[in-house]
């Protein structure tokens, strides 16, 4: 999908930047935006042909790894500004390495298989990626519902049952 966004959007910058305007001026300009097309296409294709399992696969996958990144730098930027000593840190910072890396590598043969033909498993059922999204997800709901008093209610009105 991203790929298909960014040659939309060159296909339109490549006719204002080298034409007078978004229109196609010349013969190289329309060259050029129809082989971004014929990219865009077989790209649609491809996309197309992958189950559904495998797609939620990599996208959460993608989103785990954007997460991770993201708290890696929230770390990095932690023990730059001092808040965290280097110890700290490195002990932070070392399960987020290690599992990016176990997810990199798993992305990578996950590719390497689609392109040998073969598709993963595509049951229905979780993968280790989705479960602990799912988990997460509803650890953040419980914990906003238990700090706006939802739960402890619900937990005094089970105790009084009782």
């Amino acid at each position: 999908e991203a790929f298909v966004r960014a040659h939309e959007r060159a296909q339109v910058e490549i006719a204002a930047y080298f034409g007078r305007d978004t229109s196609i001026d010349s013969a190289e300009e329309a060259y050029v935006i129809l082989e971004s097309q014929i990219s865009v296409f077989a790209a649609a294709a491809v996309h197309a042909s992958i189950s559904r399992p495998v797609q939620r696969c990599i996208a959460t996958a993608q989103e785990t790894h954007r997460l991770y990144t993201l708290c890696r730098n929230y770390v990095l930027d932690a023990h730059a500004q001092g808040v965290l000593r280097s110890a700290e840190a490195e002990a932070l910072v070392e399960p987020i390495a290690e599992a990016m890396s176990h997810l990199s590598l798993r992305l990578r043969r996950l590719g390497d298989d689609m392109q040998h033909g073969e598709l993963p498993d595509s049951r229905p059922g979780l993968h280790d990626i989705e479960a602990v999204v799912i988990i997460q997800r509803a650890f953040r709901r419980w914990r906003m519902l238990r700090s706006i008093g939802v739960i402890a209610q619900a937990s005094a009105r089970h105790s009084r049952a009782r």
